[in-house]
């Protein structure tokens, strides 16, 4: 029985992936393409086989900088490839930890290092590491950009900021 799925359905498989009419939409689709029939769809234009490099590219920045747990707040929401693809998962504060908001109202007081923010241009929801500081995409309102992301398409994707404490307001006045 499972012979007989996959004679069958290995070909139709294909041919459906081939077919440009039902590939337009879907990235992972389109991807395969280039791999299947490299002459006709050639890799190096084809936009979604560079998609995930600038996830890479940072992830093996942040690993390499051997940070130590809980150092890189970053909403999983858009940043969910860099974060499974890291070989130290455990160096980022994701949305879904407990102690998410709490790291996020005061970095700087929790260990937090970096954070990493998405384009809200490109965002359909907040990003829940900006929640408190809405501005630091434009300004970094309590960072200092270290690293910024051109994603696949030439939109700016995500950038990467040190957290700097904020001084205290002057008294004495």
């Amino acid at each position: 029985m499972l012979t007989a799925s996959l004679i069958i359905g290995t070909p139709v498989t294909a041919m459906g992936m081939m077919d440009e009419d039902i590939t337009d939409n879907n990235p992972v689709m389109v991807g395969i393409t280039s791999l299947i029939d490299p002459a006709r769809y050639p890799p190096d234009e084809q936009l979604y086989r560079r998609m995930g490099n600038d996830d890479r590219l940072l992830a093996d920045y942040l690993d390499r900088k051997n940070l130590p747990d809980s150092s890189v707040l970053a909403d999983t929401f858009e940043t969910k490839v860099l974060w499974l693809i890291s070989k130290r998962p455990k160096q980022f504060v994701i949305t879904s930890d407990y102690d998410f908001i709490a790291e996020s109202n005061k970095p700087w007081d929790n260990g937090v290092q970096y954070i990493l923010v998405t384009n809200p241009a490109r965002n359909a929801a907040q990003d829940a590491s900006t929640r408190p500081y809405p501005t630091l995409w434009a300004d970094g309102a309590i960072g200092e950009l270290v690293y910024s992301a051109v994603g696949a398409g030439g939109e700016p994707r995500w950038r990467l900021y040190r957290v700097v404490k904020p001084k205290p307001p002057p008294t004495g006045y």
